[in-house]
């Protein structure tokens, strides 16, 4: 049960390394594996896993993807990516899953990430 939180604690830091140091490629490929956990994880039904965090993570990478699908020009896979991404935020419970209020909210997690690059003296 803590391997598994580990795990998906060691991804999702993979994701936010390969945004910063493999962006688009790398990013796509830890998006998705980050994904695969997440889905490992939520199968394992531990008293520990929060749906809801479940939920919400789904969603923001689903985000995630359909950005990067919108700005490699695929249109149809961007869009696929944000429908899922606002199924996964209707599951959360959000009352916003709008296509506006998941980029924001991605944005904001994306700027205070702690492998954000910081601006030099701060």
């Amino acid at each position: 049960m803590l391997n598994d939180m580990a795990l998906i604690s060691r991804y999702s830091a993979f994701v936010d390394v390969q945004r910063h140091n493999d962006y688009p490629n790398g990013y796509k490929e830890a998006l998705l594996l980050f994904s695969k956990a997440l889905d490992q994880s939520k199968e394992l039904n531990s008293p520990m896993f929060s749906k809801k965090a479940y939920f919400v993570d789904k969603a923001m990478v689903n985000e995630r993807l359909s950005k990067l699908a919108h700005e490699a020009g695929d249109s149809k896979q961007a869009d696929q990516y944000m429908t899922k991404a606002q199924e996964f935020c209707k599951q959360s419970g959000w009352s916003d899953c709008s296509e506006e209020h998941l980029a924001k909210v991605s944005e904001i997690i994306e700027k205070n990430s702690l492998f954000a690059r910081k601006p030099e003296g701060t």
